[in-house]
């Protein structure tokens, strides 16, 4: 081997001027000794060669320290015996690499973007990388790049079960029912009774209690009529209406199951001093009644037929079974007043008959002795005369 003094001039200082070149330029500037190797020993900056064989024993080259290829001088043995000071390396040995957070590390996948590391390195890093780049150089596992973003995995969505929205349902417009008959202006109560309702104001009284009961195979007009069963004995059914003052007047359309107009009494309808929330125990006002084999007033049993006052001599007016009959009457409680109308004529006129403070009209069926079926159809309580249609 020719000492270093008598190599040749330009190749040591192509050596020496360019300590990062490829091993096949250094290759061929340099010598090789027996174990192989090219001898750099002599250059600055070379700690000797990274051999298995090899006795590096620099204080900075501890393993698991960070740099430790960079860090101060140190002292240790080439090899072959001959000392030497392990100075840094050449700052373009192992430049520091800035990789961004979660940048993903150049692979051949990616066209646009130059490889990471260029050239080879063909030395041996003893110290351990803890959280930089790479050092340039074929690598291996832990290298301390960011991990490639693709091979891990995403984590799981939460489950979320969606609450559906709260809906509030619209309750339905409902029109209140009109009048289901022609009504006069100043009525009180209008009705055919095609509602299971009565109208406003209105009420219903029976003793005992019973619900309203409705037919729809006997009707005046329209689809049904209130229908009135009594019980036998002493029985009422009653609806009780308001009225429009003290002279009123009112129409019925009335069929019975029997004759009206025996020698009982019984009653269907009449003007009332007792209140809406009073029962008949305690009305006082005249009856469309009968008596004495007619049709008669009767107030507090004083008794006025189509012959005048007192209880009836002969024959009278009476209502046919199964027949629908319009009747009409007028009261003036503040003269005492009250007329009959069978069929739009007259039957009875009682002037002066009885005064009276009225609170309220009443129809239905107040049995004493009689038992029958009543039905009303096409009531009306208005301050005139309605008619017959």
């Amino acid at each position: 081997m020719l000492p270093l003094s008598r190599r040749p001039l330009t190749c040591l200082l192509a050596c020496s001027s360019a300590l990062m070149l490829s091993s096949a330029l250094l290759g061929g500037c340099s010598g090789a000794e027996a174990d192989g190797d090219p001898e750099f020993s002599g250059i600055e900056g070379y700690g000797g060669p990274q051999n298995p064989s090899g006795n590096n024993s620099g204080v900075n080259n501890t393993p698991g320290q960070p740099n430790a290829q960079n860090a101060a001088p140190g002292t240790g043995s080439n090899g072959n015996g001959t000392p030497t000071t392990n100075t840094p390396p050449s700052t373009n040995n192992n430049p520091p690499s800035t990789i961004p957070t979660n940048t993903p590390p150049n692979s051949e996948g990616s066209p646009t973007t130059p490889p990471l590391n260029t050239g080879t390195n063909t030395g041996t890093n003893a110290g351990t990388n803890n959280g930089g780049a790479m050092a340039p150089g074929a690598g291996g596992a832990g290298s301390g790049l960011p991990p490639d973003p693709g091979t891990g995995s995403n984590p799981t969505p939460p489950v979320v079960t969606p609450v559906p929205p709260v809906v509030t349902p619209t309750p339905p417009v409902v029109t209140p029912a009109g009048p289901d008959i022609p009504c006069p202006n100043g009525a009180t109560f209008c009705s055919g009774f095609e509602s299971d309702t009565l109208p406003a104001g209105a009420d219903d009284q029976s003793q005992p209690p019973v619900p309203l009961e409705f037919d729809t195979t006997v009707k005046h007009s329209g689809n049904r009529s209130l229908k009135v069963v009594s019980a036998g004995g002493f029985n009422i059914r009653q609806v009780i209406a308001p009225i429009p003052g003290q002279a009123f007047w009112v129409r019925l359309f009335i069929q019975t199951s029997d004759i009206f107009g025996d020698n009982n009494h019984d009653s269907l309808f009449v003007a009332s001093t007792a209140t809406p929330s009073q029962d008949n125990n305690d009305e006082h006002g005249p009856e469309f009644s009968e008596q004495g084999d007619q049709i008669v007033l009767n107030a507090d049993d004083q008794l006025f037929s189509a012959a005048g006052r007192g209880f009836p001599q002969g024959e009278g007016p009476k209502l046919s079974a199964n027949t629908w009959h319009c009747e009409e009457a007028f009261y003036d409680g503040g003269t005492g007043n009250t007329q009959f109308f069978h069929e739009g004529d007259e039957i009875i006129n009682a002037a002066g008959f009885t005064r009276l403070n009225y609170q309220t009209f009443r129809f239905g069926y107040i049995g004493f002795n009689t038992v029958r079926t009543v039905w009303f159809d096409d009531v009306v309580v208005a301050p005139n005369r309605i008619g017959c249609p």
